[in-house]
């Protein structure tokens, strides 16, 4: 799943089939991810409401992938990428919006991601990408 999609769908021959259509590939491989530490900031109960697992560690990773995206589409690559949870369409969308802020999104999910720390049963981040990039959370 989120930990090893990306590969299993190359070696399931993923390159092959997007070369058979005629696509330039440009693997980049995986990104590296930091886990959450004990030495991460805790956000201050008094000034934020609700919750939200692990929210430096997967702000420092949105970061990551917000950037490398940023960068392939600077460059007018259409990047594809593969991987992770609902999270990280936080980070792809926003970079590709940068740089083509007319693209249209079809969000297609069997839950609506429009969660927010304050709405969220959970606080797992996985369920706020949507709520992230509309602006919804700080």
């Amino acid at each position: 799943g989120t930990d090893h999609g990306a590969q299993i769908l190359r070696d399931c021959g993923l390159e092959g089939t997007l070369l058979g259509l005629e696509w330039r590939i440009d693997d980049q491989g995986d990104l590296e991810f930091d886990p959450p530490s004990r030495a991460d900031p805790v956000p201050d109960r008094k000034k934020i409401k609700g919750r939200a697992k692990n929210s430096y560690c997967v702000g420092r990773g949105l970061k990551k992938i917000h950037d490398k995206v940023h960068k392939a589409t600077g460059a007018g690559e259409f990047p594809l990428i593969l991987g992770g949870d609902h999270s990280i369409s936080a980070g792809t969308v926003s970079a590709i919006l940068r740089h083509r802020p007319d693209t249209g999104i079809i969000w297609v999910d069997a839950h609506g991601d429009l969660n927010t720390p304050e709405s969220s049963p959970s606080g797992n981040m996985h369920g706020m990408p949507l709520a992230l990039l509309l602006g919804l959370v700080d």
